[in-house]
């Protein structure tokens, strides 16, 4: 834990900018005044630009699964009107071809060691466990190749 409360600095590293303050509190007569030195900031403004990434990299598996879960019901609902011979199988196809945006799932995504544990955080968080989850099922809702996916995924 790092210490803020610095009492012997010198002026002179006052002045050159070794220490900033961030504080004073008065407790009675005590007067304390509080200070971080520039390499206690610098750390703390990097854990802040690691939160940051972190935030965003979580909000992108979050957009992406959400877009694939809507293709994947999108395209259940198209094969459901197929199968229910509300369209044929040649409108079925010019669906698929001409608007796979909305239909298709690309699973081309590679991944680093940091979103699989983000991954496994996000499935628990919905109160699942991974483990119920295939490794198809995390593909098509990360849009992940399968090499990406390692023993730290542990699941069936």
């Amino acid at each position: 834990m790092d210490n803020y409360n610095i009492t012997n600095h010198t002026n002179e590293e006052e002045e050159i900018g070794s220490f900033i303050e961030i504080g004073e509190l008065e407790v009675g007569a005590e007067k304390n005044i509080y200070w971080l030195s520039e390499d206690q900031i610098k750390r703390h403004v990097s854990k802040l630009f690691m939160f940051s990434e972190v935030t965003t990299i979580k909000q992108d598996l979050y957009t992406t699964a959400l877009t694939n879960l809507l293709k994947k019901i999108n395209f259940l609902e198209l094969h459901q009107q197929l199968l229910n011979n509300e369209i044929t199988e040649e409108e079925f196809d010019n669906y698929l071809n001409h608007d796979s945006v909305k239909y298709t799932i690309q699973m081309n995504k590679s991944i680093s060691t940091l979103e699989k544990h983000l991954i496994i955080q996000i499935i628990s968080r919905i109160g699942t466990d991974i483990k119920e989850f295939s490794y198809s099922d995390i593909e098509e809702l990360f849009s992940i190749k399968y090499n990406n996916l390692s023993n730290t995924l542990m699941i069936k």
